[in-house]
């Protein structure tokens, strides 16, 4: 995932710390259960002072997000044992999923690639090339993962639609060409990449950590 996916997966963020300040804002005031209610015990039990607020569990769901630069669609952010204090919102746990579209990596590779789904949750790619004058198609399945803070696909096999030469001459650099390596910056600290797959429209990825600073 490029800085322009981050930028996207930044926004999700962003957009669920605005909507926790509106949900908390149409609350009362006075988080006091009703008479006879058993309030739901927090499993943090964060240490609030006066006019800090506590929420235990804040869902954000989004059918897609657009930044100038990028898109993340499918949008499914979690947050637990949120705290709004001293201008800052923390949340004690979070999760965050969003699809980035096979378009946007094709776009972020260069031109002439194409990245799609295939058979058995795995990822094409195709990338057309010129080598000393001649045009070769070259084509990679394989899976992709999550490794560190990357989206790493490299290719199982990698197959040279051009002359046997052709395939001869470019060896190793074949594979090199049709490897994916997406770094995943720019996210607040303790958010970490914690899986990555493959759907039918492009790559889910799963990011999760705990005490994460939405707003400072």
């Amino acid at each position: 995932m490029s800085r322009r996916t981050a930028a996207a997966v930044a926004a999700a963020l962003v957009l669920l710390a605005a909507a926790v300040t509106l949900f908390v804002a149409g609350e009362p005031a006075d988080p006091s259960p009703s008479p006879g209610e058993t309030p739901t015990a927090s499993r943090r039990e964060p240490r609030l002072e006066d006019g800090d607020i506590g929420i235990e569990q804040f869902d954000l769901t989004g059918t897609g997000l657009l930044t100038a630069q990028a898109r993340l669609d499918d949008v499914h952010v979690t947050a637990e044992d949120v705290t709004i204090a001293g201008g800052r919102l923390t949340a004690g746990f979070l999760t965050l999923e969003g699809v980035v579209p096979f378009a946007v990596v094709s776009a972020e590779m260069g031109p002439r690639v194409t990245v799609g789904a295939a058979a058995g949750g795995r990822v094409r790619v195709t990338r057309t090339v010129q080598f000393l004058g001649v045009e070769a198609d070259l084509t990679a399945t394989g899976r992709v993962r999550a490794q560190g803070q990357q989206v790493v696909f490299e290719p199982d096999s990698v197959d040279v639609g051009g002359p046997r030469w052709v395939e001869e001459a470019l060896g190793e650099a074949a594979r090199q060409l049709v490897t994916i390596r997406h770094p995943v910056e720019g996210l607040p600290a303790g958010l970490l990449l914690e899986r990555a797959s493959v759907v039918e429209d492009g790559f889910r990825l799963r990011l999760a950590g705990t005490d994460v600073t939405l707003v400072t």
